[in-house]
């Protein structure tokens, strides 16, 4: 794993770009942004601890949100190859993985999207 600092504001990624990365936040505090009709939505912010990006990991799609520091961001990056090593060889951390991709699809599940009425 890598180690990345982010400043308050930084795009740590976009919606589009590939998915090579997940980042396990360190420190910090990091929002996710959806675009609905033009304008940017947080639906989800991550903290010291949490990990973002990790849907991008299992599905090897193109990144489906925007991830932007809200504050200063320490952060270790994990590549989808070191993602697979985790899985098969540290079974207890890749789960910490795993894990946080499921909260955050079961939260991704039941939200709603504004629709400006």
């Amino acid at each position: 794993m890598s180690e990345h600092l982010f400043g308050e504001g930084e795009i740590l990624f976009r919606r589009g770009d590939p998915s090579e990365f997940a980042y396990l936040v360190v420190s910090g505090q990091v929002e996710l942004l959806d675009e609905h009709e033009g304008r940017e939505i947080r639906i989800g912010l991550v903290a010291g601890g949490e990990i973002v990006g990790e849907m991008g990991l299992v599905e090897e799609r193109p990144r489906s949100l925007t991830a932007r520091a809200l504050t200063e961001v320490r952060a270790s990056a994990v590549t989808r190859e070191g993602f697979v090593e985790l899985i098969l060889h540290n079974p207890e951390e890749g789960l910490h993985y795993l894990r946080a991709l499921f909260e955050r699809m079961r939260t991704m599940n039941g939200r709603d999207i504004p629709t400006g009425d």
